[in-house]
C-alpha cells in the first residue's frame, strides 16, 4: 500500500536562512518554473523585472527555473543569464556537444541497454558543465536566500532544497524522467522537480510581500486530426500534467502574478531555437512589467 507524505521536505536539516530585505521595504518573490528549452522565456522577464529596479528578496525554482534562478541569486544580472545560456546551449550544435560529453556510459548502444533504458543522459555532468565556474559550491553561499524542488520518487513526495551543495540541488531538481538518470541525494533517488512542483511560488509566499510566479510549461500544438510522434506525445502529455498541477496549486494559494509566456510553439528540448524563444517573449515585456506593478501597487494601498 503506498502512503501518502504530505507537503515539502528541506533537505538536508538545518535552519533556514533568512530573507534579505531589500531597499523600499517591499520583498518580491520570484518563483521560476520548469519547462526545458521553454525556460529561456525567462530570461526576458527576469530582464524587465531588472528594468522596473526590483530587486528579489528570495528565488525559488524547478529544473531550468531552478538553474536560472541559482544564477540570478548568485549576482549574475538576467543580461549575465543570457550571455551565458546562449553561449553553453543557445544552439543546435553548443547543445547537442553538451549533451554528448554528459553520455553515461559512453557507448551508445550500451545507453540503450535493459539497465539503462532511454534514459542515457547524466544531468550531474551537464550540470556541472553549464554552471558558470564563479558560482559557489553551496546554496548558503548565495547572495539571496534560494529554494529549489525535486521529487522524491520512493518518498512519493515534493523535496525542498535550501542548504547544502547547489550542484546537487540543481542536478535533482532537473532530472527529467526518460531523458536523464537519476540523481541520489542523501540516499534518496531524486527526479525533477515539475513531477511535484512545476512552480514552486508556495514555498515563497510566508517570506514574500509580492509573489511573482513565471510558468513556461508551455503546451502542445499542432493539427487537431494529426496525431503527434512518439517523443512529441511523451512531452506533450508531460506538459499538459504540468498545467493541470499548477492549476490546481492556484486555486488552493494564488500568487499576485502567474504569467505565462507564450511558448507552446517550442519544445522541450528546442535549445537551437533559443533566440526565437527569447525574440517570442520580448513581446511581452510591457505588458508583464504593467502586472508586476499593478501587484506591487496593490501590495502598497494595502499597507
Amino acid at each position: 500500500m503506498m502512503e501518502t507524505l504530505t507537503g515539502p521536505e528541506t533537505l538536508p536539516e538545518a535552519e533556514n536562512p533568512a530573507v534579505t530585505e531589500p531597499a523600499g521595504d517591499i520583498r518580491v518573490g520570484l518563483a521560476l518554473g520548469g519547462g526545458g528549452a521553454c525556460g529561456i522565456a525567462h530570461i526576458p522577464l527576469l530582464e524587465a523585472v531588472d528594468e522596473l529596479g526590483l530587486s528579489p528578496a528570495i528565488i525559488s525554482g524547478t529544473s531550468i527555473g531552478a538553474i536560472f534562478g541559482a544564477g540570478l541569486a548568485a549576482g549574475m544580472s538576467p543580461h549575465d543569464i543570457r550571455e551565458a545560456m546562449l553561449t553553453k546551449v543557445g544552439s543546435s550544435m553548443a547543445f547537442a556537444g553538451v549533451v554528448w560529453k554528459s553520455m553515461l556510459p559512453a557507448s551508445f548502444l550500451t545507453a540503450l541497454s535493459k539497465d539503462q533504458g532511454f534514459a542515457p543522459f547524466n544531468i550531474e555532468r551537464i550540470i556541472r558543465t553549464i554552471l558558470p565556474e564563479t558560482m559557489p559550491e553551496r546554496i548558503e553561499q548565495l547572495k539571496l536566500p534560494f529554494r529549489c524542488v525535486a521529487t522524491d520518487y520512493y518518498g512519493h513526495r515534493e523535496v525542498v532544497f535550501e542548504r547544502g551543495s547547489l550542484h546537487a540541488a540543481l542536478s535533482a531538481s532537473s532530472a527529467l524522467p526518460g531523458l536523464f538518470l537519476p540523481v541520489v541525494v542523501n540516499d534518496r533517488v531524486m527526479l525533477d522537480g515539475a513531477i511535484m512542483n512545476p512552480v514552486p511560488w508556495d514555498i515563497l509566499q510566508p517570506d514574500c510581500d509580492v509573489t511573482v510566479a513565471i510558468d513556461v510549461s508551455g503546451g502542445p500544438e499542432g493539427e487537431m486530426n494529426v496525431p503527434p510522434g512518439r517523443f512529441d506525445a511523451l512531452s506533450g502529455a508531460a506538459q499538459l500534467m504540468m498545467r493541470s498541477n499548477i492549476a490546481l496549486r492556484a486555486r488552493i494559494s494564488r500568487p499576485d502574478v502567474l504569467w505565462l509566456p507564450d511558448v507552446n510553439r517550442f519544445g522541450l528540448l528546442d535549445f537551437g531555437h533559443a533566440n526565437e524563444i527569447l525574440k517570442a517573449v520580448e513581446t511581452e515585456k510591457d505588458a508583464f512589467k504593467h502586472a508586476v506593478e499593478k501587484a506591487v501597487e496593490a501590495f502598497l494601498q494595502s499597507c
